[in-house]
């Protein structure tokens, strides 16, 4: 009997242990371990909405990319869509994801502001996801996450918006999360997470040399997964991250990039906190984790961002 008691007495306080702990994490804002690894089958959609305001948005106006219509109705999660204008034309490239990988896919938006699904963009091996596109002297290029082919990699369009090629990979040898790129004064910035940390990198040239910055990682904890592109608004540049307090992907916050050099790097929250989050009975009732804004000549914005609502949820550990 008193070895029965004294298992029962370790057993209770491991488990005290471990519940503090978890307390502590919720507490603090952390990701939770587990809890906030990455959910599918609750499909993840994505969309787009034209707004006058980028931070007061009425998710009913948003407008989903149709699986129906574009045959994938077999697909988990379509999500992280990034939005890039061509020709006067914007077109929509987002994780496109089953169970048993993921690739990025492309769609262009109508005259109607629907969604045309195209096809898939760039199939590799290994999963891809959160497809950072953006262009440079009239030259299309790509940055997606990853970190299943243990690298970061610039991909650039050789016949756009269907055929890519493996430009270089800038950061061998490391799994980031999220690469999220911006030019400032002539420097290269990326940042992206690792561990729950916000790693910055810098670099004269795309397909130079990276270095990582002195004060990386930036950001330790909540808020250090990238949630989109880098947003330059009334002067000021934004900074998206994930709310990942208690579970992965339940909204996004911004922070203004304050100072932002070789040497040093400072941000602070923004007043519209969150940005999109958990809402209503739908697409959006388990949460939203990224968002892509860009100005329209009108003065108004076009938006594209994901959110995790319909279906049964699953615990994918590993992918």
């Amino acid at each position: 009997m008193k070895i029965i008691k004294k298992i029962f007495l370790v057993l209770v306080a491991v488990f005290l242990l471990v519940f503090s702990y978890f307390v502590y994490l919720y507490l603090t804002k952390q990701s939770i371990p587990i809890f906030a690894r990455k959910t599918t089958g609750a499909y993840y959609s994505s969309g787009i909405i034209i707004t006058e305001d980028p931070f007061e948005l009425n998710l009913n106006n948003v407008k989903l990319l149709d699986r129906k219509k574009a045959g994938l109705t077999d697909k988990l999660l379509i999500a992280d869509p990034f939005l890039i204008n061509k020709d006067s034309v914007f077109y929509f490239f987002f994780e496109i994801m089953g169970r048993t990988g993921a690739d990025i896919g492309v769609a262009k938006v109508t005259k109607d502001n629907d969604l045309e699904y195209l096809g898939v963009a760039i199939d590799e091996p290994k999963h891809l996801s959160y497809p950072m596109i953006f262009e440079e002297e009239g030259k299309m290029y790509m940055i997606p996450e990853s970190k299943g082919l243990n690298g970061v990699r610039l991909y650039e369009a050789t016949n756009f918006p269907m055929s890519w090629s493996l430009k270089k990979e800038i950061i061998p040898n490391v799994k980031l999360a999220d690469p999220t790129i911006i030019k400032r004064d002539d420097t290269w910035y990326l940042f992206a997470e690792k561990n729950q940390e916000l790693h910055l990198f810098f670099a004269d040239s795309l397909t130079g040399s990276w270095t990582e910055h002195p004060m990386s990682p930036v950001k330790k904890g909540n808020y250090t997964r990238p949630a989109g592109r880098i947003f330059e608004y009334n002067t000021k540049t934004i900074r998206f991250g994930q709310d990942a307090y208690g579970s992965y992907g339940r909204q996004v916050y911004g922070f203004y990039i304050d100072e932002l050099t070789r040497n040093t790097y400072q941000e602070s929250p923004i007043e519209n906190n969150p940005v999109v989050g958990a809402n209503g009975d739908g697409w959006t009732k388990n949460g939203m984790h990224h968002i892509d804004i860009h100005p329209l000549n009108d003065d108004s914005f076009i938006i594209s961002l994901d959110g995790n609502g319909f279906g049964k949820e699953e615990i994918v550990l590993d992918f």
